[in-house]
């Protein structure tokens, strides 16, 4: 029998009784390589310390916490889904409105036949799409904040708030405003 073997039996035999045999040749390895009989004894006793350790149970609303950073994140994958399939949609769309300029007697037909600059605005668009990419990573990540702690998402609702009220007053003064233009 070989080491690794040897090794895997120790620990199935932590678990289950092994066949006769399998014990028998087990125990002939473990006489001749000491190794191998030092794993043994380590996780016999790893084993015997673990069984006879008090079970802790999880703290208060684990199971709660677990469940709706799972939800969260099912969330944002069904929105991250929905964006993308938004995306593709609009390239799609594009691309059929695009084809019937590339008609040859389209004016657009001269554009398509340089390729100069049918490449250059390929790389626009390839930088468009990657800085999109960028925009909607960092939108996820920010959001992913806001809703990972309660005291982002209150400060998130001040800011909420405190740009309502500004809107609010913005519109209050630009009445104001007018009403003095109106009567002077």
């Amino acid at each position: 029998m070989q080491c690794r073997e040897a090794s895997e039996l120790v620990s199935l035999r932590l678990d289950v009784a092994l066949p006769p045999t399998a014990e028998q040749s087990l125990q002939e390895h473990l006489g001749e390589c000491q190794g191998c009989h030092w794993e043994a004894d380590a996780l016999a006793r790893l084993d015997l310390l673990l069984s006879e350790a008090p079970r802790v149970s999880p703290a208060p609303q684990f199971a709660g916490r677990v469940m709706a950073r799972i939800h969260r994140r099912r969330r944002w994958m069904a929105v991250w889904r929905g964006g993308v399939v938004l995306v593709l949609g609009m390239i799609i769309m594009a691309a059929l409105c695009l084809v019937p300029l590339a008609h040859p007697a389209s004016p657009v037909a001269d554009v398509l036949n340089s390729p100069s600059l049918v490449s250059t605005l390929v790389g626009v668009l390839v930088r468009i799409a990657n800085l999109a990419a960028t925009l909607m990573g960092a939108a996820r990540l920010v959001g992913e904040a806001f809703v990972g702690s309660s005291g982002h998402l209150f400060l998130a609702g001040l800011m909420a708030l405190a740009a309502g009220l500004a809107l609010i007053w913005l519109r209050l003064v630009g009445r104001a405003s007018m009403a003095v233009g109106k009567t002077s």
